[in-house]
């Protein structure tokens, strides 16, 4: 039921920003007000006064930042927040890769797209996936063999996002990163 209701709430980003409705339509439905962010308005600056003053055993509305995002500074955002432990987010990604291969094919490869990941400020998703990947294999949780353009990407066959070998198959990297 909650996600019905916050589904209902999501901007342009997928983000749930509630306004004073769908605030009321929680708290009154008996839903916890953990992970939501509100608008700021004088009621609802009203309500986490109360809450507070009466040490009331409630949630304070957190409010989302009324800053409206360019497309642009909403991905770099959040590629700069990526939740991973800090071995991941200081991972040196292009010498990780380098270790898995053996062929001057395959370092020649990695070349060019390790390249193409740095100009497209990619690093810190081939960190992310290269956590995930192990998230992953250490739980058992299975996934896909690939699908779509990421299949023409070696470096994310290395890292086991998939299991197409495209050097093998001659797949063009960038068909995956136009």
């Amino acid at each position: 039921m909650t996600s019905l209701i916050l589904d209902k709430y999501k901007d342009k980003f997928g983000q749930v920003i509630l306004n004073e409705e769908g605030l009321f339509e929680l708290i009154y439905g008996g839903h916890t007000l953990d992970h939501v962010k509100a608008e700021k308005t004088q009621n609802t600056e009203q309500y986490n006064y109360y809450i507070e003053e009466y040490d009331l055993e409630k949630n304070e509305i957190t409010y989302a930042n009324n800053k409206e995002l360019t497309e642009a500074q909403f991905v770099i955002k959040c590629v700069s927040n990526w939740f991973m432990p800090d071995v991941y987010k200081t991972l040196n990604v292009y010498e990780f890769i380098k270790n898995l291969v053996k062929t001057d094919d395959e370092k020649q490869r990695i070349a060019i797209e390790m390249t193409m990941f740095e100009e497209r400020k990619m690093m810190n998703v081939l960190r992310f996936l290269i956590y995930l990947v192990d998230i992953m294999r250490k739980n058992k949780i299975v996934w896909g063999v690939g699908r779509g353009s990421s299949v023409a990407s070696y470096v994310l066959f290395l890292i086991g996002i998939h299991k197409v070998n495209s050097l093998k198959y001659n797949l063009d990297i960038k068909e995956f990163l136009k």
